[in-house]
């Protein structure tokens, strides 16, 4: 990009199944520009002047091709309506890899885009902010492309942004980068070892129901309902709280997913410890789009889940057959040493376990009824693999009423800068580079 005899001054990054809408460039670059100080001389004859100190500006990402459920909830609406708006607040907003757009001044100071992480322009916000510029958000969808549609390939993203997140991590603690501002070194900081959560409440789940089903208690794990409802319900709770008040605006469908979210990849972020931190090698693969079902590899992302249905679903049969056998109104032919109290805790944990861990398997029904239906009607898409091609939106994202060109400074940049330009590059190395 910076290399190649290109001349804009901001750069539009856009993976190549993304489609911008008309008034992008229009409707982004005045976020790159400055009204003109009082004490400038040319204050009075121009409105504004190019802001240097702007490093980029993210948009939220749109895709045409969910359906209504959205049991993955990949429309992200937690993440980009509530999360990214918090880090605008404090200028460090980190870049998505699409639907953003770059100031040339910015990129060149810190040496262009950032290697040593499958999560490169994570990576390049964090250095671009630890350089002293700001990174803005645009909480207005300006692009739509194409998401996941197989759980195989949902997972696959999702454990690749997590080994990234890892890998910046073990090249750089946030907390220690030099010039990123204390708050940015927080947000950056958990956003990287936020995944490590999942340890304890699969460790927490897997105490449990052994103690039900092996009918004694582990050694080293709590025993009794107050004391599970003491670590599990205030973890669990704490964060359906932080959540809900962050996201008061979300739809309770939006509020669902987001929650879920934190379970349907469970898998995947273990799979992602063992590859970060145990030297496992993981390379760079553009998301899979194609729409044509593999019951196989959709099994294997599901598999875990359904294992967890399984062992919580009869750890949740013996503990109904305790309780009534404790109430008296049965007989079992086992006995138990633990404190009968905590089969109340795993039947409401088990509930809201399944509730959860939902969506992977739902996906892989909904997949394999609509590939059998596609099959039996013989109306498989011949185009599979070119997903933009199956269901093209038909409406408008956003209608901007036209933005005035007097916020478009005119001779305000140093002789030492090319002129003022836009350019649109895809992610992808394929013939998508234009020049608006």
């Amino acid at each position: 990009i910076l290399n190649e005899g290109s001349e804009g001054q901001l750069i539009i990054i856009l993976d190549c199944d993304m489609m911008p809408e008309p008034c992008m460039a229009r409707t982004v670059a005045p976020f790159f520009f400055e009204k003109v100080p009082h004490n400038d001389p040319e204050y009075g004859r121009k409105k504004a002047q190019f802001d240097f100190s702007t490093g980029l500006l993210q948009t939220p990402q749109a895709f045409y091709n969910l359906d209504s459920n959205d049991l993955l909830g990949q429309s992200y609406a937690f993440f980009y309506e509530c999360l990214m708006s918090g880090w605008d607040g404090t200028g460090c907003t980190p870049c998505c890899g699409t639907g953003v757009t770059f100031s040339r001044y910015a990129l060149t100071k810190v040496g262009g885009f950032s290697v040593g992480s499958i999560t490169e322009d994570f990576k390049t916000s964090l250095n671009i902010c630890a350089n002293g510029f700001k990174c803005k958000f645009f909480l207005q969808r300006m692009t739509r492309g194409v998401s996941p549609k197989e759980l195989n390939a949902f997972m696959v993203q999702r454990l690749r942004w997590a080994v990234g997140a890892i890998q910046i991590v073990k090249a750089g603690n946030p907390l220690f980068v030099k010039g990123l501002p204390f708050s940015a070194r927080w947000l950056y900081f958990f956003s990287t070892v936020g995944i490590v959560y999942i340890i304890p409440v699969v460790m927490m789940g897997t105490i449990m129901y052994t103690t039900i089903l092996a009918g004694f208690p582990i050694s080293f794990g709590p025993t009794t309902f107050e004391g599970y409802l003491l670590i599990g319900g205030t973890a669990v709770g704490g964060m359906m709280l932080i959540q809900l008040l962050a996201g008061w605006r979300l739809s309770w469908t939006d509020y669902l997913r987001a929650l879920q979210d934190n379970f349907t990849v469970f898998m995947t972020l273990i799979r992602a410890l063992m590859i970060g931190f145990f030297g496992m090698e993981m390379g760079f693969a553009v998301t899979s789009k194609d729409v044509s079902f593999d019951l196989k590899a959709n099994l294997f992302h599901a598999m875990p889940h359904i294992i967890v249905y399984l062992f919580s679903g009869a750890a949740a049969v013996k503990a109904v057959l305790e309780m009534l056998a404790n109430a008296n109104l049965i007989e079992i032919f086992w006995t138990t040493d633990y404190n009968v109290d905590l089969l109340y805790f795993s039947l409401m944990w088990t509930v809201f376990l399944w509730v959860m861990l939902s969506g992977p398997p739902r996906m892989v029904i909904y997949g394999y009824i609509r590939s059998r239906k596609e099959k039996k009607s013989e109306m498989k898409c011949k185009n599979a693999n070119i997903p933009a091609l199956q269901e093209l939106p038909t409406t408008p994202m956003n209608i901007f009423p036209p933005l005035s060109p007097d916020l478009w400074a005119k001779n305000n940049i140093p002789d030492t800068h090319p002129r003022l330009s836009h350019e649109v590059i895809s992610t992808d190395d394929s013939e998508s580079f234009s020049k608006l």
